[in-house]
């Protein structure tokens, strides 16, 4: 905690970097002053004319960080408002499609928002498709299957089809072998 006082004092620009680190230890420490100084920071960016969704997110954290549950579930809002498009809405719909248990449904979500997801998130959420179809539907587990950039976690998605082909166990009598076993075979 002095450390990053007395970085402050030397590099006044590094606030910004390490502010939420800032008012979490300034939070444990009781230290009403650092408190302060923070709310003053996050004041001040709020009241700029343009305001980043990533100083917005920072602003949230902070004000969670605070315990000031009104001023983030408000400043949430403000981005979903401002940013309808951005990391904390998609955040947000990717959390839906995780809840979402018919596939017709999350298929239907992910086709909303599949060009604002990150490469990374796509793969996640085509993965899950490729998963959920394997059994019902084949040809759309095989559109999902050609949906995943990277490799690990296509083998790795290929392997789980396969192994719920088979039934989900050596012991169980799967009713689709050959296709478990071409699945298996391009895990690899």
């Amino acid at each position: 905690y002095n450390y990053l006082q007395e970085e402050f004092k030397i590099f006044p620009d590094s606030k910004d970097k390490y502010l939420e680190l800032y008012a979490s230890l300034g939070m444990a420490l009781n230290d009403a002053k650092a408190k302060q100084e923070v709310k003053s920071i996050i004041d001040a960016i709020t009241q700029k004319k343009i305001v980043s969704e990533d100083e917005l997110i920072k602003i949230g954290n902070i004000q969670g960080i605070l315990g000031e549950i009104e001023s983030l579930m408000a400043t949430r809002e403000r981005i979903l408002k401002q940013f309808p498009n951005g990391k904390v809405s998609v955040d947000k719909k990717v959390s839906q499609f995780n809840d979402i248990k018919d596939p017709v449904a999350r298929e239907k979500l992910f086709k909303q928002i599949q060009s604002s997801l990150s490469e990374e998130s796509r793969d996640v959420l085509a993965s899950s498709l490729a998963a959920q179809f394997a059994i019902s539907d084949h040809h759309k587990a095989e559109k999902y299957l050609q949906m995943i950039s990277d490799e690990m976690r296509l083998a790795s998605t290929y392997n789980s089809i396969a192994w719920k082909l088979t039934g989900e166990g050596p012991q169980s009598e799967g009713t689709y072998l050959d296709r478990a076993k071409q699945y298996s075979a391009q895990s690899l």
